[in-house]
């Protein structure tokens, strides 16, 4: 393993040069791809190559249950575990693509070279501590999430921490099968050496990954997305599609995104994120309701937890936002408003379907 070390990722950071205008990541990474797979065979020299590595990814959802069965199948040397909570089993579509695909589930930590989690960030603490406590944890840990959080309070001594960003979605089809929006974007990851690792494993996997200057950036436009719309469908009942359609929906998602922007402009702990940012707020703002209109008719998976009656996930989402205009000493009314409205909808909604027990 070399030299034992912990090198947190920011939660949002991007570095380098300023941005060239006249390139995409799109096009570099095309480039790049045949080249980084060549090299990703090797990984790194003391790491075991992707074919033959054993793969943990926490998190039996839709993000996670695809990963584990998209890398199986691509590289049916290597071994993929889906591990999924102990007091919830998987559902019966992840058990019959795990089947399908050869992916062991299992409901503990086993030894393994990497692991991705693919929880929520709300989960993220407890996974990080359960590699911890393992005898053997991995070599790189890759945290796959799309809000804004601070570094996990612990976490596995000489293991390298990463953080991944995608701009897709997943849900099932009526056959079981995956239904991916946005699946030819890649996944994100710093321009580190500690990222190399997760990059080799997820394009050899067929998942197009790329280590990017901008990291920092794709990271926030899609919380961006996410805090815009995620909680806002559980407060409409209506997909992303939907919420668009809604003159009165989307005036409210405006105000939120308006609010969002003025705190997360102000807080420094992006100010290195908001250098590659394309310019005004108006420019952002086409660029996030572009991406929603991407998604039709797609119900983020915060509402799927919601349906469920499941936790919600909105401390790194909205909630971040609330925590940051509170540090900076300045109220954030309509993002606070709708986190209460959606955790009173949550409960409203676990003690109707307690009273018909």
């Amino acid at each position: 393993r070399g030299e034992p070390h912990r090198r947190p990722q920011p939660a949002a950071a991007g570095v380098g040069a300023p941005p060239c205008r006249t390139s995409t990541t799109m096009l570099r990474f095309h480039r790049m791809r045949t080249t980084r797979l060549a090299a990703g065979a090797k990984w790194l020299s003391s790491a075991t190559a992707p074919e033959n590595a054993t793969c943990l990814v926490i998190g039996a959802g839709h993000i996670g249950t695809y990963l584990a069965t998209r890398a199986q199948a691509a590289l049916p040397t290597a071994t993929v575990l889906l591990k999924y909570h102990p007091d919830f089993p998987p559902r019966a579509e992840v058990r019959d693509l795990c089947a399908a695909h050869g992916v062991r589930l299992v409901d503990h930590v086993p030894a393994s070279d990497l692991a991705f989690i693919t929880t929520k960030t709300m989960d993220h603490d407890a996974a990080c501590a359960e590699l911890a406590d393992a005898p053997h944890p991995p070599r790189t840990v890759t945290l796959v999430h799309n809000g804004l959080m601070p570094p996990p309070p612990k976490f596995p001594e000489g293991s390298d921490l990463v953080r991944c960003c995608t701009m897709g979605s997943w849900d099932f089809n009526p056959d079981g099968s995956f239904k991916v929006h946005n699946k030819e974007v890649p996944w994100f990851l710093p321009p580190t050496e500690e990222a190399r690792p997760a990059e080799a494993f997820l394009n050899a996997a067929g998942v197009p990954a790329v280590r990017d200057e901008q990291f920092g950036w794709r990271q926030l436009k899609k919380y961006l997305v996410n805090t815009t719309a995620n909680l806002m469908s559980i407060a409409t009942d209506k997909n992303c599609g939907g919420m668009l359609a809604d003159p009165d929906v989307d005036l409210r998602m405006e105000r939120v995104f308006r609010e969002m922007m003025a705190v997360l402009r102000a807080d420094p702990t992006l100010a290195d994120a908001w250098r590659w940012a394309p310019g005004s707020d108006d420019e952002i703002r086409g660029m996030v309701w572009a991406a929603l209109h991407s998604y039709k008719d797609h119900f983020p998976s915060t509402y799927a937890d919601y349906s469920a009656g499941r936790p919600l996930e909105h401390a790194s989402l909205n909630g971040y936002v609330v925590l940051a205009a509170g540090r900076q000493g300045v109220p954030a009314p309509e993002n606070a408003a709708l986190i209460d409205e959606v955790l009173a909808k949550l409960e409203a909604k676990r003690c109707a379907v307690a009273g018909a027990a």
